[in-house]
C-alpha cells in the first residue's frame, strides 16, 4: 500500500507538500499535491498497475469529450498505479450540506439535476469502454441484493432468516430486479450522491464515475435524493424529480409509473447502500459507515407500505432488524 512517503519518493515532491486526503469506500488512496508553481492537483493512488484499459480513464475521457464535469486528468504514471487529476477543492455537497443545510442548498441541487440530464443523455461514441456494454440488468441487481443479505443481514446483524422467510425475500428481491431489468435504460453514473458532487467556483465537479453503466433513469435520481448520508424534505425531493421529469421531456401521461419505478428503485439502491455499509463495518473495520443505516432502512419503511411490489420484502426486513436499527447511531 503505498503512503505519503512511497508517493513522495516516485514523484520526486517533497513530504510536507503532500496531504493525504480523506477517501471513500474503495480501497483508493486520495492525496492533494501543492506543486512548485503554488497549484494544487490531486494523486489517485491504486495498489497495483494498470494500463489504458482501466475503467477510470476510459470513463473519464468518455466524460470529458461530451463536455460532462469531471476532473481533468494531468498525466498517468501507470507503472507506480498513480493517476494525477485537477484539484476539485474540499467542498462537497455533503459537506455543504452540513455546513448550511438544505435551504442554502436548492440551486446546488438544481446543477446536479442539470448535470444528471447530460449525463443521461449520453451516446456511444464507439470510444466508450465498457460503459454501454455493461447493465443493471436482473443478474447484477440481485447479485447486490444477496450481497446485502450476505455482508448486512448475516454479516453485520448476524441475523440467519429460516429458510420460509429467506425463500420468499429472495423471491421478493428477484420480482423487483426482474421489474427493474425491463425499464428502458440510459447511461448512469451509478454513485451519484452528495460525497461525489463538489462544488468549486460555483459550478459542480462529478467525481467517481468510473463504474458508469446502464441503467433505468431513476437509479441516479435514486442516490441523489434518497442519498444515505442526507435527508431531503420530502417536497424538496418531489419538486426535483419533476425538475428532472421536465427537462427529460416525460408526457405527464407517465409521471405516476416515473414516481412508482423511482420507489421501486430505491428499494434495491438503497439496499444496494446498505449491503456497502455492513460489508465495509465487518470486513473492512470501518465502523462509521453503520450510522449510515438508519437512515437507508427509515426510508425503505416509509415508500415500501406504498407498492405491494415491496411490502413483503420490506416486512420480512422489518421482522428481522428493525428494533436493532437505531443501536446503529450509537
Amino acid at each position: 500500500m503505498k503512503n505519503k512517503e512511497s508517493l513522495s519518493r516516485i514523484l520526486k515532491i517533497k513530504d510536507e507538500n503532500i496531504h493525504p486526503l480523506k477517501g471513500d469506500a474503495s480501497d483508493r488512496k486520495y492525496f492533494r499535491i501543492e506543486t512548485s508553481r503554488g497549484e494544487s492537483i490531486v494523486a489517485m493512488v491504486q495498489d497495483s498497475p494498470f494500463d489504458k484499459s482501466l475503467p477510470f480513464i476510459q470513463t473519464q475521457a468518455f466524460l470529458k469529450r461530451n463536455s460532462i464535469s469531471v476532473p481533468d486528468i494531468i498525466e498517468i504514471n501507470y507503472r507506480d498505479g498513480i493517476i494525477l487529476l485537477s484539484d476539485c477543492g474540499d467542498n462537497s455537497l455533503g459537506v455543504i450540506l452540513e455546513k448550511e443545510g438544505f435551504e442554502n442548498c436548492i440551486m446546488p441541487y438544481a446543477k446536479c439535476i442539470d448535470e444528471l440530464f447530460k449525463i443521461h443523455s449520453l451516446k456511444d461514441d464507439g470510444k466508450s469502454g465498457d460503459i454501454f456494454k455493461l447493465a443493471f440488468d436482473h443478474d447484477k441487481l440481485m447479485w447486490e441484493l444477496e450481497f446485502f443479505v450476505k455482508h448486512t443481514l448475516e454479516g453485520y446483524f448476524s441475523i440467519k432468516l429460516n429458510k420460509k422467510d429467506l425463500r420468499i425475500l429472495l423471491q421478493r428481491f428477484s420480482d423487483i430486479c426482474g421489474i427493474l431489468e425491463r425499464e428502458p435504460k440510459v447511461v448512469t453514473h451509478r454513485d451519484y450522491h452528495s460525497r461525489n458532487i463538489f462544488l468549486k467556483d460555483g459550478e459542480i465537479h462529478v467525481l467517481d464515475f468510473q463504474d458508469a453503466r446502464l441503467g433505468p433513469r431513476q437509479y441516479d435520481l435514486c442516490s441523489l435524493l434518497r442519498d444515505s448520508y442526507f435527508s431531503l424534505p420530502a417536497q424538496s425531493r418531489e419538486r426535483l424529480i419533476y425538475y428532472y421529469l421536465d427537462k427529460a421531456c416525460v408526457p405527464l401521461s407517465d409521471f405516476t409509473r416515473f414516481f412508482k419505478i423511482f420507489d421501486i428503485m430505491s428499494f434495491q439502491r438503497n439496499l444496494k447502500a446498505a449491503g456497502t455499509f455492513g460489508y465495509m463495518s465487518v470486513i473492512k473495520n470501518k465502523k462509521t459507515y453503520a450510522k449510515y443505516l438508519p437512515r437507508t432502512f427509515n426510508y425503505i419503511w416509509e415508500y415500501s407500505r406504498n407498492h405491494d411490489e415491496l411490502k413483503e420484502a420490506a416486512e420480512i426486513l422489518k421482522k428481522y432488524i428493525g428494533i436493532r436499527i437505531e443501536k446503529c447511531r450509537q
